[in-house]
């Protein structure tokens, strides 16, 4: 299985699938409305029927949209809009820039600027390795901001809401891939 990333026109991309984002209250992405527009409002159809709800980790696979160059569109559902997103990051880098400023020695991992929805501060990778109280206040101080906070062997990672990277990947492999990762394990 192959993925790529393309800054091209979605409606144009000869490919096995192209993947959109539908917001909640079925909004469309930009991506999204291009092909709605290359399809003639279809997506806006289905989305109309009741088809498709833009709940987090939730996809609906359509076949030959008419206009779309691409075998399969894949909507796949957003909890929030791009102002949205934008929102939750700057109040995300406030959150870490508190805990950076309160927990002495501890620094923003080194993959930060690729993350989207979480913080990373690390507390020994990159940096001399801080004592398990430093680790402890920085948990404490990303749940006191209403975060979920997770110590990993060199950072804390703290995000809102509640997924995590195992049901999220469980999610996708089910809905997208009709693969059972429980089943698939042995």
């Amino acid at each position: 299985m192959e993925f790529s990333i393309k800054a091209v026109a979605p409606e144009k991309l000869k490919c096995d699938c192209v993947a959109v984002a539908i917001f909640a209250a079925s909004k469309l992405s930009t991506a999204a409305q291009a092909l709605d527009r290359a399809s003639k409002g279809r997506i806006s159809a289905i989305l109309k029927q009741g088809d498709f709800s833009a709940k987090p980790g939730s996809s609906l696979m359509l076949y030959d949209l008419a206009g779309v160059a691409s075998k399969r569109v894949l909507l796949v559902g957003f909890v929030a809009t791009d102002a949205e997103r934008e929102f939750n990051r700057t109040r995300l880098r406030a959150i870490g820039e508190r805990i950076l400023r309160e927990v002495p020695g501890s620094a923003w991992a080194s993959d930060q600027q690729y993350r989207e929805a979480d913080i990373a501060i690390d507390f020994r990778e990159d940096v001399p390795p801080l004592p398990q109280s430093a680790i402890d206040r920085i948990v404490a101080l990303m749940r006191a901001e209403g975060m979920s906070a997770k110590v990993s062997s060199i950072h804390v990672n703290g995000w809102f809401g509640d997924y995590n990277k195992l049901g999220m990947t469980t999610t996708l492999m089910h809905e997208v891939f009709a693969i059972d990762l429980d089943a698939d394990r042995e």
